[in-house]
């Protein structure tokens, strides 16, 4: 995942993240999978941004409601605020687009979906 190589090189060569294309350049990752690890373990932006939706996810399970997947898009589009801020890749779009945010917001909700089965959260 290449946001580790971002982590653990705290002066880090955009160029190293980006490809060369028919278009012109794009960054030569994943954005949707580096985005939800990134919301999952930068401790600020968990607590800050996914947390608080995470709560409104067991919230609404106790309510006998079933979440849906947006539910946790206000977190996504903070977090990848702070990942622009963090990571100034300019190939980046400075907007999150809908099809990122939704498949981000899915892959959440089913990582939060099955750590609810496990009883990894608590939601009695």
């Amino acid at each position: 995942m290449r946001i580790t190589d971002l982590l653990e090189n705290a002066h880090f060569k955009s160029e190293e993240f980006i490809k060369q294309t028919d278009n012109g350049h794009e960054i030569d990752y994943d954005l949707i999978d580096d985005l939800v690890f990134y919301l999952n373990n930068d401790d600020d932006v968990y607590r800050r941004c996914l947390l608080p939706a995470i709560h409104k996810f067991i919230d609404q399970l106790n309510a006998d409601n079933k979440p849906k997947y947006t539910i946790f898009k206000n977190a996504v589009s903070s977090g990848y605020k702070q990942y622009i801020k963090k990571y100034p890749i300019r190939e980046l779009p400075t907007t999150i687009d809908t099809k990122i945010w939704k498949s981000v917001c899915k892959k959440i909700y089913d990582e939060v979906s099955t750590d609810m089965k496990d009883g990894t959260y608590d939601h009695n």
